[in-house]
This record gives C-alpha cells, sequence and structure tokens, in this order.
C-alpha cells in the first residue's frame, strides 16, 4: 500500500490498505494510512474515524500514535476546531518531539489564537527538531567557481 501511495496511485495504495485491514482490523499503520488517503480525498469525517480508530487500537506503535494524533489535529483545524487541534498537537508531541511538521502547525493555530508567545516557542521548536531530523535541509547548495 506505501508504495502505490508514495508514487502517487492513491487508489491501488487504498484497496491494498482496506484489503490488508480486513484481515487485520485494527492495525494501526494501515488504519492512519487510509486516514492520509481520506485526507488526500477530502473526506475530513473519514480520515477522522480512522486516525481515531488508530489512536484507539491495541495494535500501534508510539510513532503511528503520535503521527496519527498529529494528523487528527489537522482535521480539527480544516473545521476551525482549534482548541481541539491544539490539545491533540500537544499530545502527538509528547509522543514524539520530532514531529516537526506538528510543531510548525501548532505554531501556526497558536498564531490564529493570539498566543503569539506559546506560537513562538512552538516554532523554535519546529526550527530545533527539524535540524535533528533533517538537517540536509538547512544545507545550502554550493555551485562551483
Amino acid at each position: 500500500g506505501w508504495g502505490e501511495y508514495y508514487l502517487g496511485d492513491t487508489g491501488a495504495s487504498k484497496q491494498a490498505f482496506q484489503s490488508f485491514l480486513e484481515l487485520y482490523p485494527d492495525e494501526g499503520d494501515t488504519l492512519f494510512a487510509l486516514g492520509l488517503i481520506a485526507t488526500d480525498e477530502g473526506d475530513l469525517a473519514s480520515s477522522q474515524q480512522y486516525f481515531e480508530r488508530a489512536i484507539a487500537s491495541g495494535n500501534t506503535t508510539e510513532e503511528v500514535q503520535a503521527k496519527s494524533k498529529a494528523r487528527l489535529a489537522d482535521v480539527f483545524v480544516e473545521r476551525d476546531e482549534w482548541s481541539k487541534a491544539v490539545e491533540l498537537y500537544e499530545e502527538a508531541l509528547s509522543h514524539n518531539p520530532d514531529l516537526y511538521e506538528a510543531w510548525y502547525r501548532l505554531s501556526k493555530v497558536l498564531l490564529r489564537m493570539q498566543k503569539t508567545d506559546e506560537a513562538e516557542k512552538a516554532f523554535q521548536e519546529f526550527q530545533l527538531s527539524r535540524r535533528r531530523v533533517r538537517p540536509d535541509l538547512d544545507q545550502t547548495t554550493r555551485f562551483p567557481e
């Protein structure tokens, strides 16, 4: 399923994940993947259900828990339910402080809520965690002289 997803074939990816889910109905990573696909399709109700099922699943890792909470927070942002989104981003980041995208999104939601000091702290955490996880993004390209 993931191979098809990353190659842009969401139809085949969705079918593969749904088939796998029939065999393993509480597999967290599969539920997370279907939540991503539903989000990509603009189906926020389904994405919320999949992410909530992934979070509730006993068959998941801490990483999937964190990613699912961060993506569920994204759903609440789309619905302008900022307080719930902040709560979920914070829970996600307590599981995995290296989710730099979640730090960034948290900073933007806090700005919308006019909590500028908290937003600045979240943005600083975004920068620090991104440097830890993806130091390659801070490199500059040098051209030969």
